[in-house]
C-alpha cells in the first residue's frame, strides 16, 4: 500500500486474493477546496430537542464463537489483565459470542467429547464457557450468545433438538452467569448457502419458524431470565434479503428471509436484531460489494439506511413493543478488510453508523469484534487498541442515551454534526463532529447563553494510520491497559475550528433546557 492523499482505494481481483492500495480521492470541489478556506457550519444547541432515547448498552461488542473454541487457533485469553482493563472501559454493554461458528458448535460440559459430534464442527468445553462467563462478569458485561441451530443438533427430518442447547442454558443459569439474551442460530438468510449451511435447500420459513418454537419453548424452562432476539438476518450493502452477491451482476437466492418468519412468529423476540456490513472484504473474493475507493463517500457512509428502514418496517408490524437492535456489525464482511479495518479512515464509518443510528432509535449496535480477525478494536496478539477503540471509548463517555436534533445551517456535504445530552451533566449537549474534507471546518455556535465548550479532537497522519492522537497527544494504554487521561482542550468562544479529516466530540455545559 502506498499512501498519497487522506483517501484509500481498495481494488478487489475477482477470483483471488485482492490487493488493497490507497488511491487519490476527494470530496471537496470549489473555492473552498482550491483555496484552503474554513467553511463555517452554524448551528443552535440551545433549540436542540430529544428525537430518540437508546439502550445505556448502546454501544456493545462481540467476540466470534470461532475465537472463544479456537477455530483457527488458539482459544483467546480471556484473563489478560490488559484485556480486561481495556475492555471494562466500555461497561456496560453487551458480549455477544456468536457468528457463523457458532452454528456448528457442541457444547460439551462433561468433558468427553475430543471430537465434534456427527453434524458439527467444533467443541465448546466447560472451561471456555466459564472463562468467557468471568471475563464478561470481571469487564462488566452481559452475555449475549448465539445458540447452535446448524446441521448438528436435528434429528433425521431436521427438526431441532434442543438437548445439547438446554444443558448449556441450564448449566448457566445455575452458575448465575450473566446470560441476558439469546439467540437462535446465526443469520437464517444465509442457511441456504452451501458454504455455510448443510442444511437442505428445502428448509424454509415455515420450518424455521417451528423450530424457534421449539427453542422457545427449552429457553423458558431452562433459562426464563433471558431475552429472545431474533431474527438477525444478514444484509451487506442494501437491503436485499438476498446479500450473496457475485460480481455485482448476480444475486444469489438464499432463505428463510426475515419477511416470511416474522409474519409466522408475531410477538416471538423481545429484541429484534438484524446484521449488517457495508462492504465485503477482499477475503471472500468474487462477492460484492467491496469497499469504494473513496471511503468517506456519502452513499458508502449511509448505505446502511435502506436496511434498518427494511427492518424496522417488519418491528413495527410483528413485534411494536421490542427495541430494534443492530446485533453484528462492521466494516467489511468476511474478517474486516486488512489495511482499513484497523485503521483511522474505518473511525469514520463506524462513527457515522453509531451517530446515524442512534438518531434514528436503533437501542444498540454491536460491533463485531471487540478481538479477533482485521476488524477487532484490539490487536488478537497485542491487544493494542486500534483506532476504533478510542472512537468508542469517548463515545461511551461523552455520548449519553437520549438523542438530540439540532437545527442547522450552511451545512456542506463533508461536515455531519450528530448531538446527545451528555451523560452525567444535565442540561449539557455533546456535539460528534465528523469533518471529511479536506479544509478545516469551522462550527459556529448559536444562540448558545453560556459560552464555552470542551473539544475532544481526534486525528491521524493519514487514514492508514494505526494510531490516532487525542488533541495532539498520541493515544496509547499503559502495559495493563488502562488508558491514558482522554483531557479535552477548552475555549470561551463560540467557535470552534475542526482540522480537515478530522472527528470531534464537543461538550457544551448548560446548553439546553432540553436535558435537564
Amino acid at each position: 500500500m502506498a499512501a498519497i492523499s487522506k483517501r484509500f482505494a481498495f481494488i478487489a481481483m475477482v477470483g483471488a486474493l485482492a490487493a488493497t492500495t490507497i488511491g487519490v480521492g476527494s470530496s471537496e470541489s470549489g473555492a473552498a477546496a482550491q483555496s484552503g478556506s474554513a467553511r463555517v457550519v452554524v448551528l443552535s444547541p440551545g433549540a436542540a430537542q430529544i428525537v430518540a432515547t437508546v439502550d445505556d448498552r448502546f454501544l456493545s461488542v462481540a467476540v466470534d464463537m470461532g475465537s472463544v473454541v479456537g477455530a483457527s487457533g488458539a482459544p483467546v485469553d480471556f484473563s489478560r489483565t490488559k484485556l480486561v482493563n481495556l475492555t471494562r472501559q466500555l461497561a456496560p454493554a453487551y458480549l455477544r459470542i456468536g457468528g457463523t461458528p457458532a452454528d456448528q458448535t457442541y457444547y460439551d460440559l462433561s468433558g468427553s467429547a475430543a471430537t465434534p459430534p456427527s453434524g458439527y464442527s467444533y467443541v465448546l468445553t466447560k472451561q471456555e464457557w466459564d472463562a468467557t462467563s468471568a471475563f464478561a462478569q470481571a469487564s462488566g458485561l452481559d452475555l449475549w450468545l448465539g445458540i447452535n441451530d446448524g446441521a448438528g443438533p436435528r434429528d433425521a427430518n431436521y427438526h431441532w433438538q434442543g438437548t445439547d442447547a438446554a444443558s448449556l442454558l441450564r448449566y448457566s443459569t445455575q452458575r448465575h452467569d450473566p446470560l441476558a439474551i439469546v439467540e437462535f442460530g446465526n443469520e437464517p438468510n444465509l442457511f441456504e448457502w452451501p458454504p455455510i449451511s448443510k442444511i437442505p435447500l428445502t428448509y424454509g420459513a415455515a420450518a424455521y419458524a417451528r423450530d424457534v418454537q421449539a427453542f422457545d419453548a427449552v429457553r423458558r424452562e431452562v433459562a426464563p431470565q433471558t431475552k429472545f432476539a431474533g431474527p438477525a438476518p444478514s444484509f451487506i450493502g442494501s437491503a436485499s434479503e438476498d446479500p450473496i452477491d457475485l460480481l455485482g451482476v448476480l444475486r444469489l437466492p438464499t432463505g428463510p428471509h426475515a419477511s416470511d418468519i416474522m409474519p409466522r412468529l408475531p410477538g416471538a423476540y423481545d429484541v429484534v436484531a438484524y446484521h449488517y456490513y457495508p462492504a465485503v472484504s477482499s477475503t471472500c473474493g468474487p462477492l460484492t460489494p467491496t469497499l469504494p475507493a473513496d471511503v468517506l463517500l456519502p452513499s458508502f457512509l449511509d448505505n446502511i439506511q435502506s436496511a434498518t428502514t427494511f427492518m424496522t418496517g417488519l418491528r413495527n408490524r410483528y413485534d411494536p413493543s421490542s427495541p430494534l437492535w443492530i446485533g453484528e456489525t462492521g466494516s467489511a464482511a468476511c474478517n474486516g478488510q486488512a489495511g482499513y479495518s484497523d485503521r483511522f479512515g474505518e473511525s469514520f464509518y463506524y462513527l457515522n453508523e453509531l451517530a446515524t443510528q442512534a438518531r434514528r432509535g436503533v437501542a444498540g449496535v454491536v460491533r463485531q469484534t471487540l478481538v479477533g480477525g482485521n476488524y477487532g478494536l484490539l490487536d488478537p496478539s497485542t491487544l493494542d487498541p486500534a483506532p476504533d477503540y478510542w472512537a468508542a471509548l469517548l463515545w461511551k463517555r461523552l455520548m449519553g442515551a437520549r438523542q438530540l436534533a439540532i437545527p442547522t445551517a450552511a451545512m456542506p456535504a463533508t461536515t455531519r454534526l450528530f448531538a446527545s445530552c451528555t451523560p452525567g451533566q444535565p442540561r449539557s449537549v455533546t456535539i460528534l463532529a465528523l469533518n471529511l474534507g479536506a479544509t478545516p471546518a469551522t462550527i459556529s455556535l448559536a444562540g448558545v447563553d453560556h459560552p464555552g465548550w470542551q473539544a475532544y479532537t481526534v486525528t491521524a497522519s493519514n487514514l492508514t494510520s494505526k494510531t490516532v492522537s487525542l488533541n495532539g497527544s498520541p493515544l496509547q494504554p499503559a502495559a495493563d491497559g488502562t488508558p491514558p487521561p482522554l483531557s479535552p482542550t477548552t475555549g470561551s468562544t463560540d467557535s470552534i475550528t475542526l482540522p480537515s479529516t478530522s472527528y470531534s466530540f464537543i461538550v457544551q455545559p448548560g446548553a439546553t433546557p432540553s436535558c435537564s
